[in-house]
């Protein structure tokens, strides 16, 4: 809702109160305004690039092209932001006197950028080949006094891996006992392991709000299923089939098939509700 100038600084109070008694109140005031510091223009910028491998590089170089290329960011605050990051083995860096000098040089790189790759040649070039060597450089006073600041720029492109200890193997089944007898057990629950996929999918798809997209064999932890999220999946697939289920039983078997698997191989199961 929109609030109005009124000649007075803004305050609000926040109230929250809690079934047990425990009860709190915040009030928050407008800050007041602050100039913004005096800029200084730079005669060349640097901004620099580095990544624990050349993939994670080349990520690195699309996703800040991609994004500068619709954001209208100062490069002096671009560079002083990535000044602020970790510096890995694989570097890169590129030079220039403006805007579309640097954007060149970043789509110069964005095809395969070569780590140890220096674009653009300024004052600033015998300092950037010294870095990209993997020499320690001091790129603080190149931005002192010009009021650069940070900014919001795309984060660093983590390998998506996963470290989930492997699932013991299945027990071996028993022997068929001789003689005449009723529906085994493994016949039961192979009967049952298609209502059994079918609740997990819609456990899943209800908890990742995607229910017609996910494969039986998808990995539900790299489609951003997280610890929050499988404690949820828990509570659903419980609710749905009546079978008590941890969640190591989720992280042990991170598809709806291999779920519901494991599920049906969980003793005297009951079907899904």
């Amino acid at each position: 809702c929109r609030w109005p100038e009124t000649g007075r600084v803004r305050r609000a109070g926040v109230s929250s109160f809690g079934i047990s008694g425990t009860n709190a109140h915040v009030v928050l005031e407008q800050a007041p305004s602050v100039p913004d510091p005096a800029r200084r223009a730079l005669p060349a910028v640097p901004w620099i690039l580095s990544a624990k491998t050349p993939e994670a590089l080349s990520t690195q170089v699309s996703r800040l092209l991609a994004f500068l290329e619709k954001a209208d960011a100062d490069p002096a605050d671009v560079g002083y932001t990535l000044l602020s990051r970790a510096r890995f083995a694989h570097r890169i860096v590129v030079l220039g006197a403006d805007r579309d000098e640097l954007l060149g040089g970043l789509r110069a790189l964005a095809d395969a950028p070569e780590p140890g790759t220096v674009v653009g040649r300024t004052e600033l070039r015998e300092r950037a080949d010294r870095f990209v060597a993997g020499g320690e450089v001091d790129w603080a006073d190149v931005f002192a006094g010009t009021g650069a600041r940070r900014v919001l720029l795309p984060t660093y492109p983590f390998a998506r891996r996963h470290f989930w200890a492997a699932p013991a193997p299945a027990p071996a089944p028993a022997p068929a006992p001789s003689g005449p007898v009723g529906p085994t057990a493994g016949a039961t629950r192979k009967a049952e392991l298609p209502d059994l996929v079918a609740a997990v999918r819609t456990a899943v798809g209800d908890v990742l709000g995607e229910h017609d997209a996910t494969g039986l064999d998808d990995d539900i932890v790299a489609l951003g299923l997280d610890s929050l999220a499988a404690v949820e999946l828990r509570g659903r697939l419980q609710a749905l089939t009546d079978l008590p289920i941890g969640l190591t039983d989720i992280l042990d078997n991170p598809t709806i098939r291999s779920l519901a698997e494991a599920l049906a191989r969980r003793g005297p199961s009951r079907r899904p509700r």
